[in-house]
């Protein structure tokens, strides 16, 4: 009979795994002081904000994520908005009517 010597498995920390419950009483609204809702924090992981979700992984049936996850979450929903309001499309739009303008489109 042959042994085979046994190995023992071991998952490091991504971070400091959180439940998600736990995450979102640490985001606490400027407006009103109190922690974001469960549904809020559920809509960031299933539907996101402007195509960025909430980064979360399964211990069983249970969704944790990461300090480090909620950052990059807030860094990135934030970098999107302020790339669509950088001031540029009043510039776009002029380009626009002017083309439209010299197609005879626009009077």
């Amino acid at each position: 009979m042959i042994s085979i010597p046994r190995t023992s498995f071991v998952v490091e920390p991504i971070n400091e795994l959180v439940e998600l419950g736990t995450a979102r009483r640490t985001l606490i609204s400027p407006k009103n002081g109190k922690a974001k809702s469960p549904s809020t924090v559920w809509r960031w992981v299933r539907k996101g904000i402007n195509g960025v979700k909430l980064q979360v992984w399964y211990v069983g049936a249970k969704p944790y994520t990461t300090a480090e996850a909620v950052q990059q979450f807030l860094d990135a929903v934030t970098e999107r908005r302020l790339a669509g309001t950088r001031g540029d499309e009043p510039q776009l739009m002029m380009a626009t009517d002017a083309e439209l303008a010299a197609a005879g489109l626009l009077q």
